[in-house]
């Protein structure tokens, strides 16, 4: 039957580039997939190579490297749906003689960024050019949702940027907007490994077109009902630290993160001040993190009150970001800090030591909460001549019962674990305390609760996997 198909519909001229002959040649190829991927009959595996070659080879490979005209979208939809099962069934299908099929899956979608070609190479950008090209992207989502199937936790970033790079790069035309935010949304709710990068991405581009904000409301509602969150203020909550930070990075494509450029309708604030309030000690911290006098005024002047007054009122997490920061990037583990001397520009000394000694639980679980993972915090506690007991608990506790499984790393900042005991210890030293006297039975339980409140199902079980082994370090501390 396939070598009849393929005679009829690939070798005859008059059929060769017809669309309803190639879309019932791929959808039979697609429907018998599961038996010619496993087949030991050599002569049917070879018909059905000869079929799914002629397509990445010829229709998608020599024809667009002309500079001809490439295929309709029903036969890139017919395609994809094809490479779908290829994925499903057999992810390294003929790899060593053909493109990958998650390569040709991503030139299906990147097929459309140049707005179709004619054959004389000038590129068709008429509207029904990019609405073929936007029905394309629409309808092989499913297809592109697959691709994470293939890979473990750890590599569904790679695939989510790859999957970006491939998308409309216009965002001036609605369409290829809604397009991206369709692809974005339904990635973050099928895979809560990248649930953080699609909420980013949808804030970014509705931060570059303002007129998507009812768009990419509603697929921030689908990732609310998706995910168990009932109200879209508490979705953004939940990224806000991962949001705030890339946002404020400085880039060469953006100005360096202006605080009153951030979008909030999508989120349902009703103005930016209410974003901001809603979210203050996070963005307060965050700017105290990088010195960014300038921007902190503005942020002061948006929310009617002085910079001081802000550091003050956000004193634990902008604490915990100095010690994080200045011991992991600055390297200062006994001397002040520059992000310390910073903070205790901002009040006087008696009031910094008052402060930093009623925020120390705080920031201690807070130091815990914000590390990458645990990777080498036993060789970091062993290492430590201070943590030696804790040493000795930790790889009791792993004798007993520890995974090798790879968590999704904690959104930014965040931090190597690694130094995790220096941290502790300039906690310790800012308040005049020793680390011996720190584990109080009132400051530990404090700990346990505040660890314990960040396990959020809404980020999946892999999360609360993650929060666990954090628990973990804190008893063995």
């Amino acid at each position: 039957m396939l070598q009849h198909i393929a005679e009829v519909c690939l070798q005859l001229d008059e059929y060769e580039r017809n669309e309803i002959a190639s879309c019932f040649c791929l959808r039979v190829l697609r429907i018998t997939a599961p038996v010619w991927l496993s087949t030991e009959d050599e002569g049917l595996a070879g018909v059905a190579f000869d079929i799914y070659q002629w397509y990445v080879k010829v229709l998608f490979g020599k024809r667009i490297a002309a500079g001809k005209e490439s295929a309709s979208d029903a036969v890139m939809i017919a395609f994809a749906n094809l490479l779908q099962v290829v994925l499903e069934h057999h992810p390294r299908y003929a790899t060593d003689r053909l493109p990958s099929s998650r390569t040709s899956l991503l030139q299906i979608l990147r097929l459309g960024n140049d707005g179709g070609r004619t054959s004389d190479g000038h590129n068709k950008n008429d509207k029904s050019q990019l609405l073929e090209y936007n029905n394309v992207s629409f309808n092989i989502t499913s297809a592109l949702l697959t691709l994470f199937e293939g890979y473990v936790i750890t590599e569904h970033q790679a695939v989510f940027d790859d999957i970006v790079d491939c998308l409309p790069p216009d965002p001036s035309r609605k369409e290829n907007i809604a397009v991206q935010l369709y692809l974005l949304g339904q990635m973050g709710c099928r895979w809560r490994t990248v649930l953080r990068q699609a909420a980013y991405h949808i804030f970014e581009t509705v931060a570059n077109a303002s007129t998507s904000t009812l768009i990419a409301k509603r697929v921030c509602e689908q990732l609310c009902a998706q995910s168990g969150i009932h109200r879209l203020p508490e979705l953004f909550r939940l990224f806000a630290s991962q949001v705030f930070y890339t946002w404020l990075e400085p880039g060469p494509n953006k100005e360096s993160g202006a605080v009153t450029a951030m979008p909030f309708a999508m989120f349902d604030y009703n103005s930016l001040v209410t974003m901001l309030t809603d979210n203050k000690d996070e963005i307060v911290a965050q700017l105290s993190m990088r010195q960014s006098t300038q921007q902190g005024q503005a942020l002061a002047q948006l929310l009617d009150t002085g910079w001081p007054d802000l550091v003050t009122s956000s004193f634990s997490l902008c604490l915990a970001y100095a010690i994080a920061q200045d011991v992991t990037v600055y390297h200062a583990s006994q001397e002040p800090g520059i992000i310390e001397l910073s903070l205790r520009s901002c009040i006087d000394d008696a009031m910094f030591l008052s402060q930093s000694r009623s925020s120390l639980a705080n920031v201690v679980a807070l130091l815990v909460l914000h590390l990458t993972d645990d990777k080498g915090i036993d060789k970091a506690l062993a290492h430590s001549p201070q943590f030696k007991t804790a040493s000795t608990a930790l790889q009791s506790i792993l004798q007993k019962s520890s995974s090798d499984v790879e968590h999704p790393a904690r959104q930014d900042p965040s931090y190597k674990p690694k130094y995790l005991p220096q941290m502790l210890a300039k906690s310790c030293q800012l308040c005049n305390m020793t680390l011996e006297s720190l584990w109080s039975p009132a400051l530990l339980t404090w700990v346990y609760r505040l660890v314990l409140d960040d396990a959020t199902p809404s980020l999946g079980p892999l999360h609360v996997a993650s929060v666990v082994r954090k628990l973990r370090i804190v008893v063995a501390l």
